[in-house]
């Protein structure tokens, strides 16, 4: 949201509305109602009295006195005035309105906008012209009661639609007690996406001392806008970024950020390649159709050191709400913050029902090699080129068919190049024996490649290679299960579902070592594993309490346990390995529709212990909100972690985020804060303490304004 000259904009023009509706309405049917009604024939007025009511498509106004005059188009009323179009609602105490010219007055108004939840009062609220309005003693809060809790005033505000407006002896209010005053303010008045500052962040922190990051919005046209960031710091180099924003229609659209300074580097980090003194970072995306059928994806991510996310990791330039934003408009995000290579991808697709092709452009940008100026023999795919088929039948057979082929160029800094083709046809002979169903399927994959060597004075030049594949499969699974009908439950049947599988595969042996090595396509190791895993779940039927007609009902699974494990027919005969896997066991639980047990466990067949595991709790019930789980790997690592929310009354909450290392007994995060919601705004305190930093924040949010951010740096606290 904009500074309050805009809000005062919106709010002001959110009368327009309901001026139009009437107007709109004016010549549509529509019945009085009253105690009493006359008509005087020498001024041609009609006078309705007590309890009168208007009613209109979409539209009703009430009060006590209402004069009608058709020959002039002139509306006038008196007494407890309330007009009402939709949700949004429209009380004063005297209204007089010229449906002809448009023009009216409204005194002692009240607007109230049911989706903004904004009141807008006047003592005189005038339109008088066609796009220009006139409010004397104006007041705009999202707050209920004569004296609120926070209120933007005015003695005058002038505005007229699509062009600017001025605002006389204009103040914010905390309570009444005027806290931001401006004798004079002239603002733009435009109904749609309005340019101006946005609500600062101000940061109090141990390395850069005092922090004030200060964005402005620019609405460069109906479908694309930018953000510019100031962000200065006290004992650093001034930040600053830029975001881009375009849009062409629902699906097709483009989000882009940069940021960086240039900084004076500490003692410490003057020898350290994994930070620079020019610092940066750039990302993208961008969803968009080159032509009918087809789609396409660009993601950019360029970083300038490895230790860029730790020192600028809060506010609306970090990490987390990058993610966020990309999540929410793409669907996609960005590669956690602690990978050290980053991933710039384009990614083509097109094709039909039966056909899919798919074309992408892939570099991986190894920050530590780059910075160090190491060897890098990071595969690049420039491009990949992906091309399959669905499953369809053989004409005049039983047999079903399935092609996929991909081909492309693998690019490395240091070490070989070169381009590989692969085709892999593909046979299914799926039938039935009883209720097992049978899918026993067959390969072929000829695989081509086409190197470059400029490092290799044994092999200087181009090599040509091949390799020819032949796999086979078998697939068998059934599913059983049972009906039980239940009581004193909220469920009358509950669903018991069995589903074993067991997979057989075959891969012939074949020696690839003197093959090019660019990813694990290129060396396919001989199979002959037998997998199998068994499935249950419980599925509850319930009525549907969203549907009102008898008969019908919702489906909650309620219970999912899966365990799988696969034997090597190699391994077993040959001594010293392990011919069983290690076994794994997935489930999810569901007591009810406020919590969810899950976790992963993986049992070490060899060891007869635990391998790794998690297992975990989420409660969601109103505001309240308990998540816990539990992260284990043998040998490797152990941690806790919690987050939450509490709410201790109705206005008051306790949150927290709580993440601990058990292996190495130190605690990664710590956040604990209180939120005062008092509906119209609202106040986060939080205290965060991690490896790093320690820091108070102070997050006040007014509905309708934005959040204003305030911390306080590890120095200031005990």
């Amino acid at each position: 949201m904009r500074f309050y000259p805009c809000l005062l904009t919106l709010l002001a023009l959110s009368f327009i509305g309901l001026t139009y509706a009437a107007e709109a309405r004016a010549s549509l049917p529509y019945t009085i109602e009253a105690d009493r009604m006359g008509y005087d024939p020498a001024t041609g007025q009609y006078t309705a009295t007590g309890n009168v009511r208007i009613r209109g498509e979409d539209m009703v106004l009430h009060a006590d006195h209402i004069h009608y005059i058709p020959e002039k188009k002139i509306i006038s009323g008196e007494g407890r005035i309330l007009l009402q179009t939709g949700d949004d609602r429209m009380e004063g105490e005297r209204i007089h309105y010229n449906m002809e010219k448009g023009t009216g007055v409204i005194e002692k108004g009240v607007l109230f906008i049911s989706e903004s939840q904004f009141r807008l009062r006047g003592r005189k609220i005038e339109r008088i012209g066609e796009h220009t309005y006139l409010i004397d003693g104006a007041g705009i809060t999202t707050c209920e009661g004569d004296v609120p809790d926070w209120e933007v005033t005015a003695s005058r505000i002038r505005v007229t639609l699509e062009g600017y407006g001025t605002l006389n002896h204009g103040a914010f209010r905390v309570k009444g007690l005027p806290v931001l005053y401006a004798p004079w303010l002239f603002f733009p008045a435009k109904t749609q996406r309005q340019s101006g500052l946005l609500m600062p962040e101000i940061h109090l922190s141990d390395r850069y001392g005092y922090e004030h990051l200060q964005p402005l919005y620019l609405a460069l046209s109906d479908s694309s806008d930018a953000t510019f960031y100031y962000h200065f710091m006290e004992k650093g180099r001034d930040r600053t970024g830029l975001e881009y924003r375009k849009m062409w229609n629902a699906e097709d659209r483009l989000t882009l950020r940069l940021d960086g300074l240039n900084q004076n580097l500490r003692e410490e980090e003057k020898n350290s390649p994994s930070v620079s003194s020019d610092r940066y970072w750039f990302r993208m995306k961008q969803n968009f159709t080159p032509r009918e059928n087809a789609r396409a994806f660009l993601d950019l991510d360029l970083l300038s050191d490895t230790a860029y996310f730790d020192d600028f990791k809060g506010g609306s330039l970090g990490f987390a709400k990058t993610d966020s934003l990309f999540q929410n408009e793409f669907g996609r995000g960005i590669d956690p913050e602690k990978e050290k290579t980053r991933t710039n991808r384009l990614l083509l697709m097109t094709g039909g029902d039966i056909v899919r092709v798919e074309g992408e452009f892939i570099w991986e940008d190894d920050i530590r090699r780059r910075k160090e100026n190491l060897q890098d023999k990071t595969v690049q795919r420039l491009p990949r080129i992906r091309l399959s088929t669905r499953r369809q039948a053989l004409p005049g057979t039983f047999l079903y068919h399935a092609f996929e082929a991909e081909g492309g160029y693998f690019y490395r800094i240091d070490g070989e190049k070169g381009s590989r083709m692969d085709l892999a046809p593909r046979i299914y002979a799926p039938f039935r024996m009883g209720p097992v169903s049978l899918e026993p399927s067959a390969g072929l994959r000829q695989s081509f490649w086409y190197t470059e060597n400029p490092m290799d004075k044994e092999h200087e030049g181009h090599e040509k290679y091949s390799r020819t594949l032949f796999d086979a499969r078998l697939d068998l699974f059934t599913e059983i299960y049972k009906v039980f009908d239940v009581e004193r439950t909220s469920a009358d049947k509950i669903r018991h579902s069995l589903q074993p599988k067991i997979t057989f595969e075959f891969v012939p042996d074949k020696d690839q070592e003197s093959l090019p090595y660019f990813d694990d396509l290129d060396r396919i190791e001989k199979k002959r594993l037998v997998s199998y895993s068994l499935t249950q779940s419980l599925t509850a039927r319930l009525p549907d309490r969203g549907n009102k007609e008898e008969g019908l009902h919702a489906y909650r699974e309620f219970l999912r346990f899966k365990i799988s494990q696969s034997y090597d027919l190699d391994k077993a005969e040959e001594k010293g390995e392990k011919a069983f896997s290690d076994a794994r066991g997935e489930f999810s639980l569901f007591p009810s529709e406020t919590i969810r047990l899950f976790g992963d466990l993986i049992w070490s067949v060899e060891n007869s212990n635990w391998g790794a595991y998690s297992a975990g709790m989420d409660f969601k019930k109103g505001v309240n909100r308990f998540y816990a789980e539990h992260r284990y790997a043998k040998d490797l690592s152990a941690s806790l972690h919690l987050h939450g929310y509490l709410g201790l009354t109705d206005t008051l909450g306790f949150m927290w985020a709580y993440e601990r290392n058990l292996k190495e007994k130190t605690n990664n995060q710590q956040d604990y804060g209180l939120r005062y919601n008092a509906g119209c705004w609202q106040l986060d305190t939080i205290y965060s303490d991690d490896r790093n930093d320690r820091k108070i924040g102070f997050y006040w949010t007014l509905t309708g304004l934005g959040t204003f951010e305030h911390s306080l740096g590890k120095e200031r606290l005990p």
